[in-house]
């Protein structure tokens, strides 16, 4: 008999822990399909070495947000190889399912529990807001992901006191123990503004549960000062005041901050985390009334109640009540609260409660079997896209050109699971941003920039390097005189005495039918290479022509022309034209009559044609 006992005991030792080797072999498999995006680049732009880390974190602290803990490790990691993260990250991923599981389990005989802990993994999968932000991303998962696999290893050392299996470490020496707590207490506090705040919650919570049941240690109150401290340091960083000045919410008076917000985020919670609330609130009543357990009851309610106040004190927070990370830490402790009153084994329950149990395990794994399809199809589609992305921009470095066009990732997907998402800081249109700037180093390139995503696949994608690496409007007109392959289309409205003669030469040989004789502002449209064409006239001007069976179209109106201004280059009704004020020319191959480049130039601040794609 007993060696049958221990046969079962090993038997789902073996299978708990190879639950646990899936779950990493999975989160392994969606790091590597997560390519460094947004704010990993630009984290690569602030730091400057493994040496220089903790002074690049406190010019952070100064000048943006006071998040240091977690942004260091951001930093390390970063300066890694990605294969590297993506080897590590997803044991911090497995190491705080398995905390949720310790911190929902009381009982030594429900050790190993596979069960629970395959539903906890499908809850997070299915409840936690924008997985791939939080649990992927490399700059996010260091934030969210490992900041909560540090304030839930130190709520671990309290909820382990508390049902009387304290931790070695904090047993042995009553003065390490006290010191120990202190400095563990402040990395738990100085992660994550609401999600620390209710570690210092829970921690109230555990003492004040622990004072009721017998004595409260000295290690528990250190802790507590230092979950303290550490929140209040990451609270008070000069960053966040400058931080808070890009949001409008910040010269909001408290009351109106307070109702607004606090109805956001309720609309937030019903949309989006309607189903876990229910689910949590029924599972904590039923094992109230069921199992009699207070025990479960408390904690369950103290889990609860600090995951809805980590998500409310977003309502007075600058930003960050849309539905997405900053909800993380709310949900993390709901789960928790609702796995702390799941029925250790329903195996044992009466016929109504086992359906109904058996029922609501029955619809999350059959939600999550189809939203897991779909989502690692999202991840593997935003994967491809990127690649191909970033493919382009080294492609276009080797070619010569040190200043692509990068198209923007119009993500498709139906799903919420890919890191990339547009609410993230990616490479902006015609601007010298930091995160153009980190782009462009980390490709070793001198500037980058962005079109839509139609844009380039139209045209840039296939296009000529040599002329996209050009923004003087000299120089490019050069490179347009001396190649007979280039078919130039012009398109564009601009005042003639400014063009000086020099660029008016360069462009009479491109466009031999351009009168020279204008005075003003004038209207320009056409054709290089093809007689009779108009190419300039005072308020609108249109040239056309069909070549290799394709009609083009070139049109500008400097007047309210048909009550709208415009530069059109058309070549079989598509628009390629960057259609801004000044000259918009697209070139095309004479031979196939593919499109080589696009760009507009403008007058900047000096007064010089500057090229604009």
């Amino acid at each position: 008999m007993f060696e049958r006992l221990k046969a079962v005991k090993v038997k789902k030792r073996e299978l708990f822990w190879g639950s646990v080797a899936i779950t990493y072999i999975i989160m392994l498999i969606l790091n590597f399909l997560t390519p460094l995006i947004a704010d990993d680049l630009e984290y690569l732009y602030k730091t400057e070495s493994f040496t220089t880390i903790l002074r690049d974190e406190y010019t952070q602290y100064m000048t943006w947000t006071g998040r240091s803990i977690v942004h260091i490790i951001a930093r390390v990691f970063l300066l890694m190889p990605k294969w590297v993260f993506n080897f590590i990250n997803p044991l911090a991923y497995v190491l705080v399912s398995i905390l949720i599981y310790r911190l929902s389990t009381s009982t030594i005989s429900n050790k190993y529990n596979v069960v629970k802990y395959l539903l906890i993994n499908i809850v997070v999968w299915l409840f936690i807001p924008t997985f791939g932000q939080v649990f992927l991303w490399e700059t996010g998962s260091a934030n969210y992901l490992w900041g909560s696999l540090i304030m839930l290893s130190f709520v671990l050392m309290y909820h382990l006191a508390y049902i009387g299996r304290t931790p070695k470490i904090i047993s042995k020496n009553k003065y390490f123990s006290f010191f120990f707590m202190i400095v563990f207490g402040i990395l738990a506090g100085w992660c994550n503004e609401n999600t620390s705040g209710g570690v210092v919650l829970l921690v109230i919570a555990y003492i004040f549960l622990s004072k009721k049941h017998g004595k409260v240690s000295s290690w528990m109150i250190s802790g507590l000062i230092g979950s303290i401290v550490g929140l209040i340091i990451m609270v008070i960083a000069p960053g966040n005041d400058v931080r808070s000045t890009y949001f409008a919410r910040s010269t909001w008076s408290l009351p109106r901050k307070l109702v607004t917000g606090v109805l956001k985020v309720t609309q937030e919670l019903s949309v989006h985390a309607m189903v876990l609330l229910v689910l949590t609130t029924l599972v904590i009543v039923i094992s109230f009334i069921v199992f009699q357990k207070s025990n479960k009851l408390i904690l369950s309610t103290v889990y609860f109640v600090t995951g809805l106040a980590t998500l409310y004190v977003l309502a007075v927070s600058p930003a960050g009540q849309n539905w997405g990370r900053s909800y993380y830490g709310g949900i993390l402790y709901i789960i928790i609260a609702l796995f702390i009153s799941w029925p250790d084994s329903i195996k044992a329950l009466d016929k109504v409660l086992l359906s109904g149990y058996s029922a609501v395990i029955i619809a999350l794994v059959v939600n999550f079997t189809i939203s897991f399809i779909m989502g690692v199809g999202d991840i593997a589609v935003s994967y491809k896209k990127i690649n191909e992305r970033y493919d382009y921009l080294i492609s276009q470095r080797e070619s010569g050109n040190k200043n692509p066009v990068f198209g923007d990732l119009e993500v498709t997907g139906t799903t919420s699971y890919p890191a990339y998402s547009s609410a993230l800081s990616h490479v902006r249109r015609n601007s010298d941003a930091q995160v153009n700037r980190s782009f462009a180093r980390y490709f070793g390139l001198e500037s980058i920039t962005s079109v839509s995503e139609s844009d380039w696949e139209n045209i840039y994608q296939n296009g000529d390097a040599s002329l996209m690496d050009v923004y003087d409007l000299t120089t490019y007109l050069e490179l347009l005189a001396n190649d007979s392959n280039y078919l130039v289309l012009l398109s564009g409205s601009v005042d003639y005495s400014t063009l000086g003669e020099d660029i008016l030469n360069k462009l009479k040989s491109i466009f031999p039918n351009m009168d020279t004789d204008n005075e003003g502002v004038v209207t320009f449209s056409g054709i290089s290479s093809m007689e009779k064409q108009q190419v300039n006239s005072t308020e609108y001007s249109k040239a056309t022509s069909e070549l290799i069976g394709k009609e083009m179209v070139i049109e500008s109106s400097l007047s309210n022309y048909q009550n709208q201004n415009f530069n059109w280059i058309k070549i079989n009704n598509q628009e390629y034209s960057r259609n801004k004020p000044g000259l918009n020319f697209v070139v095309v191959d004479k031979n196939s009559l593919k499109v080589l480049d696009s760009v507009n130039f403008s007058k900047d601040d000096n007064l010089d044609f500057i090229g604009f794609r």
